[in-house]
């Protein structure tokens, strides 16, 4: 049961755990800069940032309920959300959170004319985005309905069988009086498909990276001291 379900689960878990990632202090701002250094984020503006209204048409300004009108003629799918200018050049925003990824848009309009500024689709998102988006919306429970809800709670409940499994194996299988603790593998030599995991991962996950640092550095001054030790005790 142990095996069966630490086999099955590994890539599910990597791909919840991809979903989670975006929002770490390090992975999520290594994420960030990559994708705005690649243009395969946001499109620029898609947010408002950047956009102004014009404030000569001030007489004209529009109050939320002409915006609520705008942003229901636009039919938007799912939940939508207006956001409310601050300055004087500020904008009002209209966005919705749909079910669907494709059905996404960002409306921008003028505060005081009522013209769209401009209108965002999320086909016009890049790909690390729209690929955050999707695997950010499995780890929430939230990309194909209810049947990925009882996904994630079969997840979580494998990896709590999978947990126990491992506990009751082990008092089972080790030997009585001994934490039965396995003997280091006699071939130590590691390939260069798993030295390249290794390497990815730590570059990827500097957590990781820096534990996998810590470690070597930990084995490499035992190996040192346990041979000065011998060298002092075969000269005395």
């Amino acid at each position: 049961m142990h095996a069966l379900c630490g086999f099955w689960l590994s890539l599910a878990l990597l791909m919840v755990l991809a979903g989670g990632l975006p929002w770490t202090e390090l992975f999520g701002s290594n994420f960030k800069t990559v994708r705005d250094q690649t243009g395969t984020g946001y499109p620029t503006g898609y947010h408002g940032r950047g956009l102004e209204s014009d404030p000569t048409k001030a007489a004209n300004k529009l109050d939320l309920d002409d915006v609520v009108t705008i942003a229901k003629d636009k039919d938007l799918a799912g939940v939508v959300t207006i956001t409310i200018p601050t300055k004087p050049k500020g904008i009002y925003s209209i966005s919705n959170r749909a079910e669907a990824l494709k059905d996404q848009q960002q409306i921008h309009v003028d505060q005081y004319s009522g013209n769209v500024i401009k209108t965002f689709s999320w086909s016009d998102v890049g790909v690390l985005s729209n690929g955050r988006h999707v695997v950010m919306r499995i780890h929430q429970g939230e990309f194909f309905g209810q049947a990925n809800w009882y996904f994630m709670l079969g997840l979580c409940v494998l990896t709590a069988v999978l947990s126990a499994s491992a506990l009751v194996s082990y008092c089972l299988r080790k030997p009585k009086k001994s934490l039965g603790l396995p003997k280091a593998a006699r071939d130590k030599q590691i390939g260069v498909l798993l030295w390249g995991s290794m390497l990815l991962l730590g570059i990827t996950l500097p957590m990781f990276g820096i534990s996998l640092l810590a470690i070597m550095t930990l084995c490499l001054i035992s190996k040192i001291l346990k041979k000065t030790i011998r060298l002092v005790s075969a000269a005395s």
